[in-house]
């Protein structure tokens, strides 16, 4: 078993230090506000859209949206100017009932991390202007070039 978990380890490592292509994103969650009178340190949905609509625009992405992704999800998208969601980077914002989730995303080697922190840094900017409490994090998903 220790063999496995070295070798799943070394093959982890090989494909971070040769420049593997990866989805690099900044995740930022926050409260759905007028939901209920316990929600007031968020955003509405109306100005959630309005805040993605502006970044995007900012960050010369086309939005696409709104899309009914289930009966009490809504998403919408903006992707980069090379067009596709998986080769470009892009911003989402997924409206629940309660919350609301911002992601800022690049998909490319680590050279092209600051385009996902930059939008990710234009959405924080954006929710503290409307001082809405958030939780931010980031993720990294590693794939083979």
């Amino acid at each position: 078993m220790k063999a496995l978990t070295r070798l799943a380890i070394a093959v982890s490592l090989t494909l971070i230090v040769s420049g593997c292509r990866t989805s690099r994103s900044v995740e930022l969650r926050t409260t759905r506000a007028g939901v209920s009178p316990t929600h007031t340190n968020g955003v509405t949905s109306d100005t959630a859209v309005e805040i993605f609509r502006d970044v995007a625009n900012q960050m010369g992405f086309t939005v696409q949206g709104p899309e009914r992704v289930s009966r009490s999800k809504t998403n919408y998208i903006a992707m980069g100017p090379q067009g596709t969601r998986y080769t470009s980077p892009d911003l989402v914002l997924w409206i629940k009932p309660k919350s609301l989730r911002f992601v800022s995303s690049s998909y490319g080697t680590k050279k092209d991390w600051p385009i996902a922190q930059d939008g990710g840094d234009r959405l924080k900017k954006a929710l503290e202007a409307h001082n809405a409490k958030y939780a931010a994090r980031r993720f990294v998903a590693v794939s083979p070039k």
